[in-house]
């Protein structure tokens, strides 16, 4: 799966911005120029669930007056859109109504299978928009996104703050008793308590305590996975993330990290590796063979081993990588091992990359002698260097480079990236 272009407006730190990605695309600027910003974007895109932060208000640009952001792709020669925008009170508390109930419901009857009448479900989410008071719909409002698809499907993201906890479980109680209603007099006692129950699970349950979405917005990251086969690999922090999946490992991940200490070895990104484990990781010293915890081991050694983790996954083969800086927590020899290696994975893998990065070191190794032919070859055709600027704060300005184009003003990229 390859991204052909890529177009970004009003999204955070980017007014606007278009450009045609190659499979190497290095992302460079002074901070607060919009470099994460794209690779955001970029997964927003193909996972629309990640709209759903306490955060989410702040994702439009606030230099613009236009309330609305637009990202949209050309992926295999298929457009891909979505648009953001803010959504009024009717469409979040319908939402809201139509998702408590769902999800109420759907606990209710784990206990009890029985069908539910579609017009008394209806009744139920008039009932909720009806007790809902100002102060919970203005709460809903301020935290509510609309996400619309290439097709014109409208999903609503929210997240609940908790000094509405005391108002939910009032309205729950609510519901509650219009449940009631409906029960034969004879099993009111029994059904009441999993009606109680029911309502409990549905307060805690993750998409109340964190947030909720429409159905359709879940429908509509399946569908994207369906039709464009996405497998986009956002890389935020390699240390936190390695620390997670090594605490999660399944068994059958004792190879993947087998074929991790072989590239480890071949590359020579720790010289003295002698065998690496989840919990313990052998050393060759001149004192003999040492073990170290995994876990007390440095964020340098930790970095490299995370990072291979991810390019290691059976997931990796036509994906797109999207990497924040880099050079984090790593020695220069490791970054040019780490480079080489992103760029047999990108040519045997048919992976397209997306890195940002503050580090001259970086750029100097895509630009410099020190790649072999076959990789200087395939860098000359497969790198983009994207420079990010902006004018009196608040315009972006993108510089796209080619190779030849990068070389040729080197000096003032390196310049730039030391912050001079």
């Amino acid at each position: 799966m390859t991204i052909n272009t890529i177009e970004i407006e009003n999204y955070k730190g980017i007014s606007k911005l278009k450009f045609s990605p190659k499979k190497i695309n290095i992302i460079v600027g002074k901070n607060n120029t919009g470099k994460t910003s794209i690779l955001e974007a970029i997964n927003l895109l193909f996972y629309n669930e990640e709209i759903q932060k306490k955060t989410m208000a702040s994702f439009f640009n606030i230099y613009s007056k236009n309330r609305t952001i637009t990202i949209s792709a050309t992926v295999n020669d298929k457009k891909i859109k979505i648009t953001i925008r803010e959504p009024s009170e009717t469409e979040v508390t319908n939402a809201f109504a139509k998702k408590l109930i769902e999800n109420f419901i759907e606990n209710f009857q784990r206990n009890k299978k029985e069908n539910i009448d579609k017009i008394f479900i209806k009744e139920l989410e008039t009932v909720v928009i009806k007790n809902l008071d100002d102060e919970f719909r203005n709460v809903l409002t301020r935290n509510s996104l609309v996400l619309s698809n290439e097709k014109g499907e409208d999903s609503v993201y929210h997240t609940l703050e908790f000094s509405m906890f005391d108002k939910l479980q009032i309205l729950m109680r609510v519901i509650t008793e219009q449940m009631e209603r409906l029960l034969p007099t004879q099993e009111k006692t029994e059904q009441s308590k999993h009606l109680r129950n029911a309502a409990e699970r549905t307060i805690f349950s993750p998409s109340f305590v964190s947030g909720f979405a429409s159905s359709a917005g879940r429908l509509n990251r399946k569908l994207i996975q369906q039709s464009y086969n996405s497998n986009v690999i956002y890389i935020r922090s390699i240390i936190d993330e390695i620390n997670i999946s090594f605490s999660r490992r399944r068994p059958e991940d004792s190879e993947r990290l087998h074929k991790i200490e072989k590239i480890a070895k071949e590359h020579n990104f720790i010289g003295n590796l002698e065998k690496l484990d989840f919990d313990n990781v052998l050393f060759t010293t001149p004192h003999g063979i040492r073990g170290h915890a995994f876990s007390f081991l440095g964020d340098g050694f930790k970095s490299i081993i995370g990072l291979l983790w991810q390019l290691s996954s059976d997931k990796i083969s036509n994906s797109i990588i999207l990497l924040d800086e880099l050079e984090n927590h790593m020695h220069p020899g490791f970054i040019k091992e780490l480079i080489k290696f992103i760029i047999d994975s990108s040519k045997e893998l048919n992976v397209q990359f997306f890195i940002t990065t503050h580090s001259s070191d970086v750029l100097e190794i895509f630009l410099s002698e020190e790649l072999n032919e076959i990789e200087r070859t395939y860098v000359k055709d497969e790198l983009r260097i994207l420079k990010m600027d902006k004018i009196k704060d608040s315009m972006t300005i993108a510089e796209c480079l080619n190779y030849d184009q990068s070389r040729e003003t080197k000096d003032k990229l390196l310049l730039d990236l030391r912050g001079i």
